[in-house]
């Protein structure tokens, strides 16, 4: 096949403004060896919307000729195999593994398909298939990364029979253009943001998204995985918390959720201060709309929502006497999740606790929650909003903060938060 005519191919399958993109040596379309050893996170969207990943096709002369599109579904990875041309699949061959090594091989030290998870045999052939593998049959649901192989033999009136596999490195002395690559399931899951906040050098050293930033003093202590951290209180003047955790870099959408293990450690509870435990918006900027999770103790409930100083407060109410499971002895674990698309004010959020969906005890207001300002920042442990929020007696987090993750979807099942 001339490279021309499948770089058009190509550009057909993909939108103008999200190209498929592989890391290592080449490029591809329009290369004629291409040496990509690992699916990277491409912006285009798949069915209802989820992340795809994308990676070349390739025949056994190293030539390029069709597309194999990645998605992760319910705990599924599907796999659509897409020859170009006048290429057909006769059958399809997979594995689901989670290191190279654990590929099936043959004695010679080649891939041995015959022994793959997955055989699909073609009768007639097809123009394009999707083969579909469940990630706890093949052992492999928690992992952060798996090792896809699958190899097809196709047909063409053109170019006869042939081999191809989605590229990636070979096995030394095997013949094949590609064996496997690397999947990124973090990526497909829609992980933005993972930090395990256990050390200076965590929060600086993201697991997924951007570096964290400490600003002022902040202390270590134990938390659920490992240690979290607690900004160091500033007795004198609490109402200007300057010690706090931030992100930036970081764009929400109108979908998402946020996660995290809190240890409460509140003792002045007829103050009537605001226990400020996180903020999303613009610092210092009274008329923007703000997500936040903040403790009101002078009132003892928990405050969730979009704050904007320009207008009602968009707030939702969860008095602490009425939360199941609530602790200020042990770590408990706290998310956020909104659509912010959703027709009804009270559907736009929802706050759950040791993975319990609280019922709303009241709501104020018309929480937008999805015109984020796009250099927002996330800051743990202290206020974003200033002018008459003040009158509020915003303090730091009373508290330890540990193992924040921010998902791009409205995350509802939360069984597997005692994974780190």
């Amino acid at each position: 096949m001339r490279q021309s005519a499948l770089a058009a191919m190509l550009l057909a399958l993909a939108p103008a403004a999200a190209l498929p993109s592989c890391t290592g040596e080449g490029v591809w379309p329009g290369h004629s060896t291409p040496r990509a050893t690992t699916i990277v996170f491409n912006p285009r969207l798949g069915p209802s919307g989820l992340n795809m990943l994308a990676a070349p096709l390739v025949a056994d002369d190293e030539q390029i000729i069709g597309e194999v599109w990645v998605w992760l579904s319910e705990g599924r990875l599907h796999a659509r195999v897409m020859p170009g041309e006048d290429w057909q699949l006769e059958q399809i061959s997979v594995a689901v593994v989670e290191t190279p090594e654990d590929i099936p091989r043959t004695d010679s030290g080649c891939p041995n398909t015959a022994e793959f998870q997955s055989v699909y045999v073609l009768n007639p052939p097809l123009d394009q298939h999707q083969v579909v593998v469940d990630l706890a049959t093949a052992d492999v649901a928690n992992a952060a990364e798996v090792v896809l192989a699958i190899h097809a033999n196709v047909q063409s009136w053109t170019h006869g029979h042939a081999q191809a596999w989605v590229n990636g490195p070979s096995f030394p002395g095997c013949p094949s253009a590609g064996n496997y690559v690397h999947v990124d399931l973090g990526g497909l899951r829609g992980l933005l943001l993972w930090n395990k906040l256990g050390s200076a050098r965590e929060v600086t050293h993201s697991e997924v998204g951007p570096d964290g930033v400490i600003v002022g003093d902040i202390s270590w202590f134990q938390a659920q995985h490992g240690d979290g951290f607690r900004p160091d209180p500033r007795p004198s003047n609490p109402n200007y918390p300057d010690n706090y955790v931030s992100f930036s870099g970081l764009q929400l959408g109108r979908r998402g959720s946020i996660e995290f293990w809190y240890q409460p450690d509140w003792e002045d509870a007829t103050i009537g201060h605001v226990v400020d435990i996180l903020s999303y918006g613009i610092p210092e900027d009274a008329f923007n709309t703000h997500l936040t999770m903040a403790f009101n103790d002078r009132q003892n409930r928990l405050n969730n929502g979009a704050l904007d100083a320009s207008t009602t407060a968009s707030v939702f109410v969860h008095e602490l006497a009425a939360i199941p499971g609530w602790s200020t002895t042990a770590p408990i674990h706290l998310a956020l999740s909104w659509d912010g698309d959703a027709a009804g004010p009270l559907d736009r959020l929802q706050v759950f606790v040791n993975g319990v969906a609280l019922v709303h005890t009241a709501c104020y207001g018309d929480p937008r929650l999805h015109d984020w300002h796009p250099g927002a920042v996330l800051r743990l442990g202290s206020r974003l909003v200033s002018g008459g929020w003040e009158r509020h007696n915003w303090e730091g987090v009373d508290g330890v903060i540990d193992n924040i993750k921010i998902w791009n979807f409205p995350k509802s099942d939360f069984s597997d938060r005692f994974i780190e």
